[in-house]
Order: structure tokens, then C-alpha cells, then sequence
């Protein structure tokens, strides 16, 4: 048995945390009592990271637009060989820059895994090592590519 230093109660042993410091290898708090203080500190933390986050907001976008445009150029510079740019016109302007699935399964491949495209696909694509069966286009060539398979299988 044992006595809590905030509640005053005397309780088995089983409701006191493990503390390798103290004497008796006990928190000097119950769990409950513990539970309390880990509450109004989560509470009080959340305020203050909610607050600076409304001062800071900008700051935290830009950094956000920054890191996921960083990542589309590490991305797209390997699959183009170092320098990012369309394999059938040369473009180059990151902003219409995509990646394209060489054999037309893009839609059944962020179906099957969930993602939605865009920055999720990059960095599945890193994680994974960079694997094979990915190109870059322009948004232009892309969509031709499309509609010219569309195109074969009518005719």
C-alpha cells in the first residue's frame, strides 16, 4: 500500500506507475491523479499550439507549398534523368510538369492503393526506391496521350 501525494489516499501498489528513480520504484502520483495532470497539460498545450498556429499560419503554408514543391522537382529530375522536363516536348516548367503512368493504369493504381495523386504519390514513389513504369510529361502531352488511346480503342 502505498499514499498518494495529491489525492492523500492510500492504494494498492498495482495504481501507482513505475518510476525507476524513485526509492520505491513508484510515481509519487496515482494513475488517476496522474491522469488529471497529463489532461490539463495536453489541454493547455493544445490552446497554445492552436493559438500560435492562427499567428503563424503563413508561415506554416509556405513551408508546407515549399517542401511539396521540392519534392516534385527530387521526383520528377530522377524520372526525367537529372533534369525535369517533358519526354515528348521538352517543357520544363515544374508547374506543368506531371507524372505519367507508361502503361495508362494510373487511375487503377490510386484506386487499388488508396491515394489520391499528386504529393502522396511522390513520396510513395521515393519510399519505394523510384520504381519503373513512371515518365514525365507536360499536362498537354499527357492528356494527348489519353485521348489518342481513347482514340485507338474506337476506331
Amino acid at each position: 500500500m502505498k499514499i498518494c501525494s495529491v489525492c492523500k489516499k492510500e492504494k494498492d501498489l498495482f495504481e501507482f506507475h513505475r518510476c525507476k528513480s524513485a526509492k520505491d520504484g513508484l510515481q509519487w502520483r496515482c494513475k488517476t491523479c496522474q491522469k488529471e495532470v497529463d489532461k490539463k497539460y495536453r489541454s493547455r498545450r493544445n490552446a497554445s499550439s492552436k493559438e500560435y498556429y492562427g499567428k503563424h499560419k503563413g508561415d506554416f503554408l509556405r513551408r508546407q507549398i515549399f517542401s511539396r514543391q521540392r519534392m516534385k522537382k527530387e521526383v520528377l529530375d530522377y524520372y526525367s534523368q537529372g533534369n525535369a522536363k517533358c519526354m515528348k516536348c521538352g517543357e520544363n516548367d515544374l508547374v506543368v510538369l506531371c507524372l505519367d503512368h507508361i502503361h495508362n493504369n494510373g487511375s487503377y493504381e490510386r484506386k487499388t492503393l488508396g491515394f489520391k495523386g499528386g504529393y502522396d504519390t511522390y513520396r510513395r514513389l521515393k519510399r519505394l526506391g523510384y520504381p519503373k513504369g513512371y515518365q514525365v510529361l507536360c499536362y498537354n502531352c499527357n492528356i494527348r496521350k489519353y485521348f489518342e488511346s481513347i482514340n485507338k480503342e474506337f476506331i
